[in-house]
Parts: C-alpha cells; sequence; structure tokens
C-alpha cells in the first residue's frame, strides 16, 4: 500500500517551483536587481556607460577587463565607488573613479588617451584663415577666479571644478566634453572629470589657442602657430 505522493509528483512539483524561482530570479536580473549573498537580500544595480570612439584597447572596471573598445556599457553595476581605467598603446593610462548610484546612470561622455610623448610641431596656416575669431567663438565654458563652469543651451550654469589657482583661457577640446585651460602659466588638458589632466607647454600672455578635429592649434605672440593631435585617426582612435 502506498502513501503520500508518487516520484512522479514529487519530480514535477519541483520542476514547476524551480521554473517559478528561475523566472523570478530573471525578471529581477531584467529590471536591474542581483542577490547580494552578503547581504541577503536583492539589491538594485547599475549601469556604466562609457563613450568615446577607441579601438584595441584595454578596458577595466576594478581591474576586471570589460571589453577592448569604447563606447562600451557595463551592465549589472553594484552601487558604491568603482574604478575605471582605459590602456591603449604609447598612450598615458585614463583613470576615473565613480560613485555608481542604484538610481542613476554614470557615464563617461568621451573618453580621450593622451599620447605619451607631448609634441607640438610647427605648422604653416592659410593666412585667410581667421585664428582670433575662433578663439572666442565657444561661450559653453568660461572660469570664475580659480572655478570652471559649464553653460547648457538654456543658460543653466554648472560648477564644473574648483582649483587651487586661477584658471582663465578655458575652452573645450574638439570632443566636446575634455577642456582646454590656462593655470600657473601652462597650458593644461583635463578630461571632462577632471581626473585626467596634463600639462602641455608653457603659456605666455598674448599667444591663443583652439581645438579642431582632435587637434590643438597653439600660436605664439610672434606669429608662429603650432600643432600637437591627439585623436589619431591612423592609431587607437575608430571615427
Amino acid at each position: 500500500m502506498r502513501f503520500g505522493p508518487s516520484l512522479k509528483v514529487i519530480s514535477e512539483a519541483t520542476l514547476v517551483i524551480g521554473f517559478f524561482v528561475v523566472g523570478f530570479y530573471m525578471v529581477l536580473s531584467i529590471y536591474g536587481y542581483r542577490y547580494d549573498t552578503i547581504l541577503n537580500d536583492f539589491e538594485k544595480t547599475s549601469i556604466v556607460d562609457l563613450g568615446g570612439y577607441l579601438k584595441d584597447v584595454d578596458v577595466f572596471l576594478d581591474d576586471v577587463k570589460v571589453s577592448n573598445k569604447l563606447p562600451f556599457t557595463i551592465r549589472g553595476v553594484n552601487p558604491g565607488i568603482h574604478h575605471v581605467v582605459v590602456k591603449g598603446p604609447s598612450h598615458f593610462d585614463f583613470k576615473a573613479f565613480l560613485n555608481v548610484s542604484n538610481d542613476l546612470v554614470s557615464k563617461i561622455d568621451s573618453v580621450i588617451l593622451m599620447p605619451d610623448k607631448i609634441v607640438f610641431n610647427e605648422v604653416v596656416f592659410d593666412p585667410a584663415f581667421k585664428f582670433e575669431s575662433e578663439v572666442y567663438a565657444d561661450r559653453s565654458v568660461y572660469s570664475n577666479g580659480n572655478e570652471v563652469w559649464f553653460v547648457n543651451p538654456d543658460g543653466v550654469k554648472k560648477l564644473i571644478s574648483r582649483m587651487y589657482s586661477p584658471v582663465t583661457m578655458v575652452k573645450l577640446f574638439s570632443d566636446g566634453y575634455s577642456l582646454l585651460f590656462v593655470r600657473d602659466k601652462k597650458l593644461f588638458f583635463c578630461d571632462q572629470l577632471m581626473q585626467n589632466c596634463y600639462a602641455l607647454r608653457d603659456y605666455k600672455e598674448g599667444d591663443l589657442f583652439i581645438s579642431k578635429a582632435g587637434k590643438i592649434f597653439y600660436k605664439e605672440k610672434s606669429g608662429k602657430i603650432f600643432e600637437f593631435e591627439i585623436m589619431k585617426e591612423s592609431s587607437i582612435y575608430a571615427f
């Protein structure tokens, strides 16, 4: 005489329960939740969105390689401080710390890798080119003492950075996000997070500079013009 459910019934019930459990986890995963074994609870994850036009590079999140090119989106990132590193041959490493929140997408709009050799070469410009008119064309960023501010198309101002010494001649690099500015008599390049900054060359009063198509053009007071190409199409940049 048999008592209780049969083995077949138990197996079918187990499959049904397993189906619902797996489905439950899948639905939570789709909505950005991950089970934390330490907290013994489900935690809302977030997204890290990395912009740029890079190929044949190494992209790391917290020392784990996640891609070999940019742009790239990393999903399922737990809230907290995370370290992003991008490495490319013959370039300085791009390093940034991101404070990831579970209700916002953490984004770096443009990752620029700086060549490990910063050299300005003299060039000849078309005399018809109005260098000076280009210098003052950009009104989306400005400095106020030691502060750098961004102004969006609606006129809303946002503080980008506060430095320890006065800043002048602030301009956007040609990618539309990175910054060029003068501080302590030097021309600087910084990424949009102000976490990767480089002193490019000495600056003298009366000198001018602009950025076009991944290059920086620097005009000395004497009239000589020099060029430094950061984003080279034949290197790691994939336009």
